[in-house]
């Protein structure tokens, strides 16, 4: 729509696209294009002030490229687009090679935070050493609790005391049978509803 609104005002009186300030963002906006996603997910956070800052450094660094880089580039005859060409296949791969072997980008991750991703492998590495039950629900519905649910199950009654009520999303369906076999029957009841996740 935006787009036959300017043609539509295009007229000899109103000659927009003569603008040297909008061909000059034609001119550098596929180098925008390329710059933007790198410095977003490098400075961007939930400010206004970040936002800023990004726009303006996006169209700093695009101004930059285009005149050092862009122009020279399409200047090249094909004799010199050819080894242009190879460098970036290199680079690129060098870069793929550096990120997957985690190599590129050195991070540091605090003590506590390692602790916290030990213990959390330690949890999960005991559902898949834990045989499942595999026993069939004996009641599948239930009165919408919730505008998105997933699935609602019932279990047989276990030898234990207690009634368990598994509310989640998807991975209390997913992992429902290795949880419910921590228990080993010892509850009365065991129940899930998984419910959408944004609703938790």
């Amino acid at each position: 729509m935006a787009t036959a609104l300017i043609i539509t005002l295009e007229s000899k009186s109103n000659q927009i696209f003569e603008s040297k300030a909008l061909g000059y963002i034609g001119d550098i906006s596929y180098v925008v294009y390329l710059v933007h996603w790198p410095v977003l997910s490098i400075f961007i956070s939930a400010t206004v002030n970040s936002h800023l800052f990004c726009i303006m450094i996006t169209f700093i660094a695009s101004i930059i490229l285009h005149h050092i880089f862009e122009k020279q580039y399409l200047q090249l005859s094909w004799k010199g687009v050819i080894p242009l060409i190879i460098v970036l296949i290199l680079g690129n791969s060098y870069l793929q090679y550096s990120i997957r072997n985690d190599t590129f980008w050195k991070t540091t991750i605090p003590p506590e935070i390692e602790d916290v991703v030990h213990s959390n492998k330690k949890f999960f590495e005991y559902f898949w050493k834990v045989e499942p039950q595999n026993e069939k629900c004996i009641e599948t519905e239930i009165q919408p609790l919730y505008e998105k649910m997933y699935g609602y199950c019932k279990f047989p009654q276990g030898r234990g005391n207690f009634s368990i009520m598994m509310l989640g999303n998807s991975y209390v369906m997913n992992l429902g049978e290795h949880i419910r076999a921590h228990f080993h029957h010892n509850y009365s009841d065991y129940r899930y509803v998984a419910i959408n996740g944004e609703l938790i």
